[in-house]
């Protein structure tokens, strides 16, 4: 979406600490939850390593956070549905 890679171009601009990212499920997960039941999310992915499974999935999600990568700024994807659920951080080092 135009709106996640507008959220990137701004959080990397202010040289925000995270840029949150609200969609339809908790993060990456190890499967396409749309299409395998019972997927796990995944907690933290590096950069390298969100654009890794995007390419293999043919997702462009890691062009939408380009800029964020570039600034290093770590991105937090959250759900909508479930705002308690932890979701996926993406960032350049493991964050503990």
């Amino acid at each position: 979406m135009e709106s996640d890679y507008s959220a990137s171009l701004i959080a990397a601009a202010v040289n925000a600490s995270v840029c949150e990212i609200w969609t339809d499920i908790d993060g990456m997960h190890n499967n396409d939850p749309r299409v395998v039941d019972k997927t796990v999310p995944i907690e933290q992915l590096s950069f390298e390593e969100a654009a890794e499974l995007a390419y293999l999935a043919q997702n462009f999600t890691s062009c939408k956070y380009m800029a964020c990568t570039v600034f290093n700024v770590p991105v937090q994807l959250l759900n909508t549905m479930q705002p308690t659920a932890k979701g996926t951080l993406i960032a350049e080092k493991q964050v503990v």
